[in-house]
Order: structure tokens, then sequence, then C-alpha cells
């Protein structure tokens, strides 16, 4: 059975039901009557489907469902859309085409479309195959057919088989989503959270910190974090002044002290900047601003070393920051230079720690640890953070003198010393 998402603003068509045919499965994401959640419309398309959803309905034995009209996104959700879409996954997405990648179908429809007339579409696209369809859109009424406030739906926090919660009865189309409790572990509550500590990380005066969590993260769940209210427009803005007198009016805001007296830059170094809010931010907006001859690699370069380098000043590193380190390496476009040696190093660190907890001592062996056994097994754990940390500071090192970071980091002072005399 092929898997086929279709996305959309979904709106249900009341007393029009319509037959299912047995060739087709529907799988809902939002509970009926209630509103989808981008993020979770986003989720279930990175998840290729495979985490469950709130409904299905089978032709061979729902014979008669609801038929939905499909509205056509904005640009910016088709944009968010994408960012969750899996290589391999074939999306239609209403209202939209893309005639040079085979993975996007066209629904021949540029504005609304009833769910059956889409059905008639993919038979033609997909003719003989048994269809598995995800539709990513709402359950609703037409809202706009009902008195001012006579509607106001349910929006479907839970994301796949997740339990509903009680506090989820609250979470209506025209008010915010609710507290969540700090316990609740699921999807939508978990990225709330985050979502929370990047405002307040920006609104406390650092919005390059706020920018990181979006830097740092896969694509698709960057998409997520901005569909549940991350700015990343505002973000991306507060950071890359396009030249001197924009750079100058963003530090009034966010690097104040820096701009006072910028002498002290020459002293700093970019180990210190990286400690400092201030000095970090004036950088970082430098680099992406009015730096001249500032390429790709060095901003890799850059992102991934302002976020290393807490870690290390630190001395300890999380699951999550491994992981994000590692994304980041390996997917990044254009990746960040560094020695085949050090890449090296950090990936066999981390099949290490995966073969660590499930005791796979062969795999061990295969990639240089034949001297960890089932007797020191406990002890290589122990200190495998310590060797991770020592590897990840000889990123820094690399990062600071492979990449061009360096000389970008020396011409600093002296190009905004001589801007503010400008």
């Amino acid at each position: 059975m092929k898997d086929i998402f279709i996305a959309g603003h979904g709106i249900l068509e009341l007393g029009a039901p319509y037959n299912l045919p047995a060739w087709v499965e529907v799988s809902y994401y939002a509970d009926a009557g209630q509103i989808l959640l981008g993020a979770n419309a986003i989720a279930a398309l990175d998840s290729s489907g495979k985490l469950g959803s709130r409904q299905t309905s089978v032709g061979k034995e729902d014979r008669t469902v609801p038929n939905y009209t499909i509205e056509p996104f904005t640009d910016q959700e088709i944009c968010r859309v994408l960012a969750g879409k899996r290589k391999g996954v074939k999306l239609y997405i209403a209202g939209y085409s893309a005639p040079d990648d085979p993975e996007i179908g066209d629904l021949k429809a540029k504005g609304p479309i009833a769910f059956n007339f889409a059905l008639r579409q993919l038979r033609k696209d997909h003719p003989g195959e048994d269809l598995h369809v995800h539709l990513l859109h709402c359950r609703v009424e037409n809202l706009d057919r009902h008195p001012r406030d006579e509607l106001n739906p349910l929006r479907t926090v839970s994301f796949g088989t997740e339990p509903m919660e009680e506090i989820d009865k609250t979470a209506r189309k025209k008010k915010a989503l609710p507290e969540f409790a700090p316990d609740d572990q699921r999807r939508i509550p978990k990225r709330r959270r985050k979502v929370q500590k990047m405002a307040d990380t920006y609104t406390s005066g650092d919005p390059h910190s706020a920018l990181q969590h979006l830097i740092m993260s896969p694509e698709a769940e960057a998409s997520q974090l901005m569909s549940l209210g991350a700015r990343g427009d505002l973000l991306w803005d507060a950071v890359t002044p396009k030249g001197w007198e924009e750079y100058k009016a963003s530090g009034a805001k966010y690097f104040a002290d820096v701009l006072k007296d910028s002498s002290v830059l020459y002293s700093v170094t970019l180990w210190e900047a990286a400690q400092n809010v201030q000095y970090r931010n004036a950088f970082y907006s430098y680099l992406n601003g009015p730096a001249e001859g500032i390429t790709p690699e060095i901003r890799a370069a850059a992102d991934l070393y302002f976020y290393i380098a807490p870690i290390v000043a630190r001395w300890s590193i999380t699951d999550e920051e491994i992981e994000e380190v590692s994304r980041f390496v390996e997917d990044h476009i254009p990746p960040p230079p560094l020695p085949s040696e050090t890449l090296s190093a950090w990936q066999g660190l981390c099949y290490l720690k995966e073969y660590l907890k499930v005791g796979n001592f062969d795999g061990m062996a295969a990639i240089g640890y034949e001297e960890v056994t089932a007797e020191n097994a406990a002890e290589a754990a122990i200190s495998l953070p310590s060797e991770m940390l020592s590897t990840a500071n000889e990123m820094l090192t690399d990062l600071y003198s492979w990449s061009g970071l360096q000389q970008a980091w020396e011409r600093f002072p002296e190009d905004v010393s001589n801007a503010l005399i400008r």
C-alpha cells in the first residue's frame, strides 16, 4: 500500500458524505470537528505517518465517510510543510505544484478541491495501486458560514496515539495554547516549552541564542517550532543587519556595551566571546551582516563554535546536545570545515555510545574499540562523556583555525571601531 500525503486547510462538508473506495485507507491527524495544529501536521509528514494517527478509515470497512474541501496553503505554510517532508515521500499540497519534483503531486486545482475529487486525481496518478492517504488538514465546519463567535473549535493537541488530557479541553481556536504541566511529555507540550524558552531568551536580549534553537534543530523540528509561535523571521532579522547603520541600531538593543567601548574587543578571545552574550551577538551580527568576504563555511563554523563552546566550558554534555552536534556536522549544508580525523573521532565516540547501550561488543571492535569488553564496559561508559568533551574541544580549535573564522575574528574589532567613527 502506497503512502500519500495531502496538505491544505480542511473544511467539513455538512450533509455530503461519500463512499470511500475499497482501494483507499484515510488517516486523520486531527480529531473530528477539531483544528489540526501545524506542528502536528509537520510531525506526521516528518515521520512518514509511522507514529500513528488520530483516526483511520478503511475503504473495505468504512464505506461512508465525511467529505472535506481542501483549500490552498499560503506560501509560508507551503514552505513549512516542505521542510517536514522526507525524501521518498509523495506529497500533494492544495493549490501547489512543482513540475520538476516527482515527489510533489499535482491535484490539478489552483483553488479549493473536495477530497472525493482529489481521490480521482490520485487514482489517475497511481492506477491499480492501493493507497493510504494521510490528510494533513483541519476537520472543522466552515467558520465563515456561522455568525461571529458561534464556533470556537478545539485544537487537537495530542499527536498520533497520544492520550487526550483534561487540559486539552481549553485549547480552543480563539485562545492561546494552555499552560501544560511541566511533566507533560507529549509532542506539543514539549515543543511549547522549547518555544517559550526561545521567546524568553530573545526578550532577555539574546536573539542569537534564541535563533540557535532553530539553527541546531532538524529542519522539520524547526518548522514545527515556528508553527507554534517561534517567529524565526524576527530572530533572523535581529542578527542580520544589512549595513553598518543597521548594525549600530541592532547593537543599541543587544550589545550596547560593545558599541560603547569597542576597544575592549582587541583583548577578547573568541572563546571568551562565546561565553558573553553581548560579544557573541555582536560578532554573530557582524558575520551575518556588514562583514565582507564571509563565506557560508565561516558562518557554519561560527554556528557550531558558539554551540559547542558553552558545553566545553561547563564540561558536561547531554544526549540531546550530542545528537544536535552530530546532526549539524553530518547534515548541515555547507558542512562545517573540520579535518577528517576530528570528524572520525567524534563519529566513533557516538557509535561507541550507542553500542555501549546495547552491549554490542562486536560493533565496538569493528570501530576500533576492541579493548572494551563486558568486564570493563561500565568503566568505559563512565569515561565516555569526558572523551566526547575532549573531542568537542578539539573541534573548537579546528573550527577556529581551519575555516577562516580566526581571520574574521581578528578583523572584527577594527571593522567595528572604524564603523563607529564614521
